[in-house]
C-alpha cells in the first residue's frame, strides 16, 4: 500500500500507532482472559512477561513511542484496551492482597507490581547484552517478595 493511502484511513502517524497498539493489546487482553484463574500469580505473571519477550516489536513499538493526544485530546493510555489490559492484571494482583489493605494501598502495590514486571520486560528487551534469559528466577523473587509483604500487611 502507498503512504498516501494509508492516509485515508488513518489521518496521522499517531492514529496509525495506536491501531497498531490496539490490536496489539487486544490480542493479549484475549490471552489473559483465558489465561486459567487457578493459576498462580508467579505463573500469571511468567505468562505475561513471556507475552512480551515473545513480541518484542510490539512492546518497542507501545512503549517506545511516544504517544500524542488525538483530535479530542484523549490519549491512548485511555483506550479500552489498556483500560481491560490494566483490569485483568490488577484483578489478579490485587486478588492476592489482603481484603483488609485500604483501596489507596491496592492502588500503590498494584501499581509497583506491574512497573516490576515491566522493567523485567524492558531490560531483557533493550539491554540483551545482560545475558537476562533467566527471567522466571527473577520473577520468582519478584513476586514471592510481593506476596510476603502483602501477607505482613494483612497480619498487621
Amino acid at each position: 500500500m502507498a503512504p498516501g493511502a494509508l492516509y485515508t484511513y488513518f489521518p496521522s502517524k499517531i492514529s496509525l500507532m495506536r491501531a497498531v497498539w490496539a490490536e496489539d493489546l487486544a490480542r493479549l487482553n484475549i490471552e489473559l482472559s483465558g489465561y486459567p484463574k487457578e493459576s498462580t500469580l508467579l505463573d500469571f505473571s511468567c505468562f505475561f512477561v513471556d507475552y512480551w519477550l515473545e513480541n518484542a516489536s510490539a512492546f518497542k513499538a507501545l512503549f517506545l513511542v511516544t504517544d500524542e493526544p488525538d483530535n479530542e485530546g484523549g490519549m491512548f493510555i485511555e483506550s479500552p484496551e489498556v483500560i481491560d489490559l490494566l483490569r485483568i492484571i490488577k484483578h489478579r494482583v490485587v486478588s492476592k492482597m489482603s481484603n483488609e489493605m485500604h483501596s489507596d494501598a491496592q492502588e500503590t502495590e498494584f501499581r509497583a507490581f506491574l512497573a516490576s514486571l515491566h522493567g523485567v520486560i524492558s531490560i531483557a528487551i533493550l539491554v540483551p547484552e545482560l545475558g537476562w534469559n533467566n527471567t522466571r528466577q527473577i520473577l520468582e523473587s519478584q513476586v514471592s517478595a510481593f506476596l510476603v509483604k502483602w501477607s505482613r500487611n494483612a497480619s498487621t
